[in-house]
């Protein structure tokens, strides 16, 4: 006697049809035990119970359950669908709670990226006003590059982007709309020994310690540049690091120098301990932006979000960044 031979299933596409009643019906069986009140839990005859039962198992071509007099009782093979069926209407249950929740704006999830400056002015004051109406929403941000945070947008891991758009071959598929530049300023501590100067020079400028981004950052190119257009010798004496928590304590406890937009330190200046130093760096950033993918609609959380950094961003709005005159 030959051994039996065991085919693979086949392909999705050419299986045959299971409903979403046949899904019901089952889950009821499995939860009352007797075609009677599963027809009843469904809204159907029992005849007509029973022969959409019976079309399932013909469907399948396995028994699912044992009739007798008290009722049903699922198969080896009735268990298997059963647990399956359970979760697969679970999961669209959870599916069609989640898709009403974000249409009535109730919860959702929104996922900003954003570069230093507006992620400590622009993109919390709309957080802040989305919550507002929206509590149950949750906002993701990540702050970051503007090369990286639209290297995430373009694999669908962020919904909204306040950045530079620096990825010229992918501009086709982006929608960028312009807020404000970033004119950088020289920050110290309260009395730095520039202060003492008259005037500051670049020279003296250079010969103190440097807090620098990293050397890969268009801020980086912009300062060596600057140093060796006026043929002096970039600082030696530097610190790498973006990250504002380890700037504001570096500047506070050493002479260190850092270029950066005066807002993102605003707290330290406003109580005395970070100033501006007396000299024009000539540095501003290219203007940033909201940046989306274009053909992507995004979830209705999204869009609030997205609607309140373009009303926040337009001219005449209080607190709105502006471009540096030129």
């Amino acid at each position: 006697m030959g051994e039996r031979t065991i085919l693979p299933p086949p392909e999705l596409s050419e299986r045959p049809t299971l409903k979403m009643r046949h899904l019901v019906l089952l889950g009821e069986l499995g939860k009352h035990g007797t075609i009677a009140q599963a027809a009843k839990a469904v809204h159907l005859s029992q005849p007509a119970a029973s022969k959409l039962l019976g079309e399932l198992e013909q469907v399948l071509g396995v028994q699912l359950f044992e009739r007798s007099a008290r009722g049903v009782e699922p198969t080896w093979y009735g268990t298997i669908l059963l647990r399956r069926a359970r979760a697969a209407l679970g999961e669209m249950e959870a599916a069609h709670q989640e898709i009403h929740d974000v249409m009535t704006g109730l919860r959702g999830h929104v996922r900003v990226g954003a570069i230093l400056t507006p992620a400590v002015s622009l993109v919390p004051q709309a957080i802040v006003r989305l919550q507002a109406d929206n509590p149950a929403v949750q906002v993701s941000v990540t702050v970051d590059g503007s090369v990286r945070l639209l290297q995430a947008l373009q694999r669908d891991e962020l919904d909204i982007v306040v950045g530079r758009a620096v990825l010229i071959d992918q501009l086709d598929q982006l929608r960028v709309e312009p807020v404000a530049d970033e004119p950088h300023s020289l920050l110290a501590r309260a009395k730095h020994p520039l202060l003492d100067e008259h005037p500051i020079t670049l020279a003296g400028v250079a010969r103190q310690p440097w807090i620098m981004p990293p050397a890969a950052s268009v801020l980086r190119a912009r300062l060596q540049a600057l140093f060796l257009a006026g043929a002096i010798e970039p600082p030696r004496d530097i610190v790498e690091t973006s990250a504002l928590p380890v700037v504001s304590s570096l500047i506070m406890r050493s002479d260190m120098l850092v270029a950066l937009p005066p807002p993102l330190l605003q707290p330290y200046l406003d109580a005395g301990a970070i100033v501006v130093l007396p000299f024009e760096l000539g540095i501003t950033m290219d203007c940033y932006g909201i940046i989306t993918r274009r053909g992507r609609e995004l979830q209705p959380a999204a869009q609030s979000l997205l609607a309140i950094l373009r009303q926040q961003s337009a001219p005449g709005f209080p607190g709105h960044p502006r471009p540096t005159p030129v």
